[in-house]
């Protein structure tokens, strides 16, 4: 590299892209510089603030301590079970205890100083009986004073004679902390409640190790607590002597002592006094190596960001001259780039009439697909969206118009694993093939999904048109088992103006087609019968038979129709309407007869397949059978149903019967089980049941000496009234007078 080679011209790209990259450098250094100051300025504030936050919420948490250790003791003096065991021990010594009650307050102590809140070592309920030992009941249960003091918890500070002559100077008194137990053993805050009527007191051994690890502020500090009268109550490991301390005026805040920070809380619920001492050096030395080092980095970034921008701006200019001077040339060199967008430039130049070449061929298949789309709104009159001419998609002239109705046969196709969509595609390549090969001005396309178009543009076409449907007539019927086609050709039009009606002869041609197994080609319209459904007459014996279940009558009926139809040379769009019709008049008469169709049928189409005549005839009679038949055995099901109504009302006629119990009983609602009886016997529910309950009890008059109110309820009458007011009403005369009468008779 050799600056001296470069030409530093204003205007050149390498001067300003050098240029934005040095205003770049120079707005990010200024921010830098702003930051470093504004950051030297006040970070000193903010460690101030940080450390005062730190304390403060350090005094809040031993605060919340405090009070909890205060509430816990004084609750445990008042307590009405350690005031009974204070009046126990006074009374006698350990001997007279309630060990019941005793136990309770051990479990209360050892779960106060099981609770990791608290930070207890121990809990003790110091009792001082007059004229008995000392003790206390502590988390282990009773122990005498000098062997709790002397072995458990020695201390010179606090000997056994401390604890026993203890009068604190008000209800909660802290003490200073200290080590108990041998060879340093633990630190302990001693914590003291004692009622001024008693002797007896409650006092917490506070783990302070525990609770300063917990709660401990800013590494490498100094911290104190302190109670009213300025005594050290606790002192972190390496503090100096607390006599060193400035008076902190008795409010909250901070001071610099020649280098060292002093920060002072006072505890509102305690009174304490929370000091926390930070060397400057401490507090500031991370805070005075990160300027220098910022400094330092800030230098070596700008070099280092001009360094930079002299090669990006070199590196983006050099290529750009290079891809500049190839395009002056004919051919581009070949050219290797670092950056990829340079490369991309370079290829996109190089593949330019390639990518031309594919638009054109893109184009060219848009264009097929336009043509189809242009030709089927000609053919179905679609208003298409005409801002854009696009009358270069069709050709212009005289045409002529050939439908392709395609019926696939789906049951054989199945078979054979092929799909209709696949053998669409078959076939209008087919038609395309030996069309286009025939007439070059021509299009074919797919209207429907079983319908195909070809426009043929020529005014003298005919007989080339038959040689080439009679070719595709050829291998349509080779394939007649998988698929049937229907040619329409239409009459030469002289315009494209004609397309919906060419469109609409082919149509109408399709519909001649005849039900044969062949390709058929119809060139003009025949006349077609149109007497091909049934008559007034034949209708209604055809109902007739089928509501009677007679399929003899109506297969000959069917048979008859079928061979008129065949006569007369009716169209397989005809045929498929009359037995449309026949179907339609079948489910209608099991409807109403609340038949279900069979089940066969209904899983599949029972005339898709069915090309001729007799296919059709075999396949209608097949369904009558079934359906005669369900109404054959509906028929015979009604008549076993009467049989069983009049057998059970003959057997239970003495019961409470109901339309509603036999309408459950046979699964029919009341109503349609009332109008079936009536219908089938010409009688109601009701005159059924008063006939054969009258003859039961006409029986039992003439046989039995049953009385009237007994032969009533014999036959289901449970009031003798409405017994008498009936047979009266059908005989004429009451039971008692009618068994008169036949006893004259006999007699006589």
């Amino acid at each position: 590299m050799t600056f001296p080679s470069l030409r530093w011209k204003p205007n050149s790209l390498f001067f300003k892209i050098f240029l934005y990259f040095l205003g770049v450098i120079l707005l990010l250094a200024s921010y830098n510089i702003w930051s470093l100051s504004f950051y030297t300025r006040n970070i000193q504030q903010e460690t101030i603030k940080y450390n005062q936050t730190i304390l403060r919420d350090m005094t809040e948490a031993f605060e919340t301590q405090f009070r909890s250790w205060k509430g816990l003791l004084l609750n445990l003096a008042y307590d009405d079970r350690f005031r009974m065991l204070q009046r126990q021990a006074a009374a006698g010594g350990k001997p007279e205890l309630n060990y019941l009650l005793m136990n309770e307050m051990l479990l209360e102590i050892r779960g106060n100083v099981y609770n990791p809140f608290y930070a207890f070592d121990n809990l003790l309920l110091y009792f001082r009986p007059e004229g008995q030992p000392y003790f206390v009941l502590e988390k282990d249960g009773i122990v005498d004073t000098d062997r709790m003091f002397n072995r458990f918890y020695p201390n010179d500070r606090y000997p056994q004679s401390f604890w026993d002559e203890l009068e604190p100077s008000s209800a909660l008194t802290v003490y200073p902390s200290t080590r108990f137990g041998p060879q340093g053993g633990r630190l302990l805050l001693p914590i003291v409640a004692k009622l001024s009527v008693s002797s007896s007191y409650t006092a917490a051994f506070v783990d302070l190790d525990k609770w300063f690890q917990a709660y401990r502020g800013t590494p490498d500090s100094q911290f104190w607590l302190l109670g009213p009268d300025r005594t050290v109550l606790f002192q972190s490991k390496g503090a100096t002597d607390a006599s060193a301390l400035p008076s902190s005026g008795g409010t909250e805040q901070w001071q610099l002592k020649g280098d060292t920070y002093y920060f002072y809380e006072r505890g509102a619920e305690s009174g304490l006094t929370y000091v926390t001492v930070i060397p400057d050096r401490a507090m500031n030395l991370k805070v005075r190596e990160m300027t220098w080092l910022a400094v330092l980095l800030f230098v070596i970034t700008i070099l280092a960001g001009l360094f930079a921008s002299f090669l990006f701006s070199r590196n983006i200019d050099r290529p750009l001259k290079r891809i500049l001077a190839g395009l002056r040339k004919e051919e581009p060199d070949e050219y290797r780039s670092t950056i990829a967008e340079f490369d991309d430039i370079h290829r996109m130049l190089r593949d330019l009439k390639a990518e031309r070449l594919e638009a054109d061929e893109q184009l060219r298949s848009s264009r097929s697909l336009l043509t189809n789309y242009e030709y089927m709104t000609r053919f179905k009159r679609i208003s298409a969206d005409r801002r854009k001419n696009r009358d270069w998609l069709i050709a212009e002239g005289a045409f002529t118009l050939v439908c392709f109705s395609v019926r696939f046969r789906e049951s054989a196709m199945e078979r054979m694993n092929v799909g209709a969509e696949e053998m669409a595609v078959h076939i209008r390549e087919v038609i395309h093939l030996y069309i286009s090969k025939a007439f070059s001005v021509s299009h074919t396309f797919q209207m429907e999904s079983d319908q195909f178009l070809s426009v043929v543009y020529s005014s003298s076409c005919a007989e080339e048109l038959k040689k080439c449907l009679g070719k595709l007539k050829l291998l349509f019927d080779h394939d007649h088992p998988f698929y049937l086609v229907t040619v329409a050709v239409s009459p030469l039009f002289a315009e494209t103006g004609d397309f919906d009606r060419a469109y609409e002869e082919t149509l109408q041609l399709i519909h001649q087609a005849k039900p044969l197994e062949e390709t058929q080609i119809i060139w003009e319209r025949e006349p077609l019968d149109e007497d091909f459904q049934f008559d007034a007459e034949e209708e209604h014996a055809f109902y007739v038979h089928l509501q009677a279940g007679n399929i003899s009558a109506c297969r000959t009926l069917l048979t008859r129709k079928f061979e008129r139809l065949e006569e007369g040379s009716a169209s397989a769009a005809q045929l498929g309407l009359f037995v449309d019709s026949v179907v339609r008049k079948t489910r209608k008469t099991l409807e109403l007869l609340k038949l279900d169709w069979p089940a066969a049928e209904r899983e599949r189409e029972p005339f898709a397949d069915c090309i001729t005549t007799d296919q059709y005839r075999q396949e209608l009679v097949g369904l009558l059978e079934e359906a005669a038949g369900a109404i054959r055995r509906k028929r015979e099901e009604s008549y076993e149903i009467v049989d069983f109504l009049l057998s059970f009302l003959e057997t239970h006629c003495h019961e409470d019967i109901s339309l509603e119990l036999l309408a459950d009983k046979l699964n029919m609602s009341p109503t349609y089980l009332s109008g079936y009886i009536k219908d089938k016997t010409g009688r109601n529910f009701s005159d059924h049941l008063s006939e054969i309950r009258l003859a039961k009890a006409k029986q039992l008059l003439e046989e039995t000496d049953l009385t009237v109110q007994e032969v009533g309820q014999r036959v289901g009458y449970r009031n003798g009234t409405s017994f008498i007011r009936m047979f009266k009403k059908s005989t004429g005369v009451p039971p008692g007078d009618y068994r008169k009468s036949v006893i004259r008779k006999r007699e006589a």
